[in-house]
């Protein structure tokens, strides 16, 4: 159902179907990144409908629209039943979710740096992920 055949962006559009939860639409940028763990729960419960890609997630569910990737994770979690039963296992969830979303945003400066072609930009963003990383 999806492909990630080329690095090229390509638009993944599941089967269309009436949904146990609504028509789920969801927007992303075609790479492992922060939509990753939305894509992968709305497969999981089998609601992954349609998908086209953009900058950012976005999702847009019977016209119900959310921008923010932790929040769409959360949201959809939370009327599929993929929520835990306790606070406590609420608390590991969100921890994994906020783990997930630093370590993509720490590759996305790194997959920056590696990319740029001008030694003088290259060399200010090396000095910025040094700074930031010193400050953790």
């Amino acid at each position: 159902m999806f492909s990630y055949s080329s690095p090229q962006l390509t638009q993944v559009v599941g089967i269309p179907r009436v949904a146990k939860y609504g028509f789920f639409k969801f927007y992303f940028f075609d790479v492992r990144d922060v939509g990753e763990p939305i894509r992968m729960m709305l497969h999981y419960v089998n609601e992954f409908v349609q998908s086209e890609l953009k900058s950012s997630p976005m999702l847009d569910h019977n016209g119900f629209v959310l921008h923010k990737a932790l929040t769409i994770a959360k949201y959809v979690a939370d009327i599929s039943g993929l929520v835990g039963k306790y606070r406590k296992e609420n608390a590991v969830i969100d921890e994994f979710m906020e783990i997930h979303l630093e370590e993509m945003n720490d590759l996305q400066s790194f997959l920056k740096v590696l990319l740029e072609k001008d030694e003088h930009d290259k060399k200010q963003f090396i000095e910025e992920m040094g700074i930031s990383l010193v400050k953790r």
